[in-house]
């Protein structure tokens, strides 16, 4: 719902959110990341053992750093857009840009934060009287203020914003789910042969 557009600078004042803080973005401060692990034996033959942990996706911070890094004022940029009924010729092609357009091509969501991902899972191993061992493990994964990355400034019928140049937007606002079953047999070397299947 993009209707407007205008570049801003750490330690700036935007026009439609207010004060920047030196960071550009705003710090992510709560990002704790405990692991935690069970084992358990069952029995002379089986064992279950249990995790879940918590972690972040450190490295978007230099990804970031590197599509803001090349954006006006710090680089020059431009976007022409051809379409069926106006093609796009080579000898306009390269035209430059009114001084009052926004020739920025990437932007992010001051209140980013990192994303999240939590794992829980549970695995069972069962030794048979024989040389044959089962098991199987489930793992559940709830991710959380996953990167959502939108063109907000294209439309079917061209350019959504009078002289903004089309655009990336960046948010932390996806979420997923993961559900994951594994059943193996495994056969322990028995005079140098052994083997398994994983399924």
């Amino acid at each position: 719902n993009f209707t407007a557009a205008a570049p801003v600078q750490a330690d700036g004042v935007g026009p439609y959110t207010g004060q920047f803080p030196s960071s550009l973005i705003e710090t992510d401060k709560n990002n704790f990341a405990p692991r935690l692990g069970l084992a358990w034996r069952l029995g002379r033959a089986t064992v279950m053992r249990g995790g879940f942990g918590i972690s972040y996706n450190n490295g978007t911070y230099s990804a970031i750093a590197r599509q803001l890094a090349v954006q006006p004022p710090f680089a020059t940029s431009n976007t022409n857009i051809g379409t069926v009924s106006a093609a796009l010729l080579m000898e306009n092609a390269l035209t430059g840009v009114s001084p009052d357009e926004t020739t920025n091509t990437y932007g992010i969501d001051k209140n980013y934060v990192l994303g999240r991902v939590e794992t829980y899972n549970i695995d069972v191993n069962h030794q048979l009287k024989t040389a044959w061992v089962v098991g199987a493990n489930y793992t559940y994964t709830l991710g959380s203020s996953l990167d959502v990355v939108r063109a907000p400034n294209r439309g079917p019928t061209g350019l959504r914003i009078e002289d903004v140049q089309p655009f990336l937007w960046e948010t932390s606002e996806g979420e997923s789910i993961l559900h994951s079953a594994t059943f193996r047999v495994q056969r322990r070397q028995v005079r140098g042969l052994g083997g398994g299947l994983q399924y």
